[in-house]
């Protein structure tokens, strides 16, 4: 009863200090201060999607990558942006080794994050069809059909991917070097992610991995994920194997929402 009270006795102390106030002001000012109350203060528009209040846990995978990667691509996965969202969400996907696989549950989000060295490239020389079909490892390529054959493939491939690649030290990899297909490529990353978000119910992100790599095989990556806007192309190993210079770029990138991790802060490397 005593707080009650106490409750009270403020709320009509603080009536009757702004009755005084109100009454200090002449009309004019009494405009002014109505006109100063910001309209979010008065009703604030509820969120299109409400937030969780028990902060919920969320499943999902920022390190996907599909047949547009170079080595998912050379040991044998065919899958493209668009099966591993459906995988994500719950559909069956055809393992390269002939089985089905399918997830305990659906994922909550997701990035395919594909390689940015040759980004699509190696798929293309698959084909014998295109330019970059007719490049000599293009014809082991085509040919290579035993683990075997791919993994020595892999090894004759492993050189191309060293050092600035379009630098004085590319050491003929110009040769398949092809930016037309590396754009369609990414532009199909963008446009799966685009497709596949639902917001509230599946959230994918614009992504890729930026595969720079030491003299002694090091591995140096970095996912890349997009908040916003995507870049009309990555910025890639191919430009410069410094991360530094990565760096740079995504201070160019920042106000779009561009974000990075190490490599094996990710939960798991897989391709679908």
């Amino acid at each position: 009863m005593k707080v009650e009270m106490g409750e009270r006795a403020a709320r009509r102390l603080l009536l009757c200090v702004v009755a005084l106030l109100m009454g200090a002001c002449t009309e004019q000012s009494k405009e002014a201060v109505v006109e100063s109350i910001p309209a979010a203060a008065v009703e604030a528009p509820a969120p299109a999607i409400p937030s969780d209040p028990n902060r919920m846990a969320l499943l999902g995978d920022l390190h996907v990558h599909t047949g547009l990667s170079f080595d998912a691509y050379i040991f044998g996965t065919r899958s493209t942006p668009d099966s591993a969202y459906e995988y994500a969400k719950g559909q069956a996907l055809q393992h390269p080794t002939g089985f089905s696989m399918q997830l305990k549950a659906p994922l909550d989000f997701q990035a395919v994050t594909d390689h940015d060295l040759f980004m699509g490239v190696i798929r293309a020389m698959d084909d014998p069809n295109t330019k970059v079909g007719k490049h000599p490892l293009s014809k082991e390529l085509q040919a290579a059909d035993t683990p075997q054959a791919r993994s020595a493939l892999f090894q004759k491939i492993i050189p191309f991917l060293r050092g600035n690649v379009l630098g004085s030290n590319s050491e003929g990899a110009q040769d398949f070097y092809d930016e037309a297909i590396m754009r369609d490529a990414w532009k199909e990353v963008m446009d799966a992610a685009e497709r596949h978000n639902q917001p509230g119910r599946f959230t994918t992100f614009v992504g890729y991995e930026y595969t720079a790599s030491g003299a002694e095989r090091e591995n140096l990556h970095r996912n890349v994920i997009f908040k916003g806007i995507a870049p009309e192309l990555p910025f890639s190993a191919l430009i410069s194997n410094n991360p530094e210079k990565l760096w740079d770029w995504l201070d160019t990138q920042r106000g779009k929402g561009a974000k990075r991790w190490p490599f094996r802060t990710t939960p798991m490397v897989r391709t679908v």
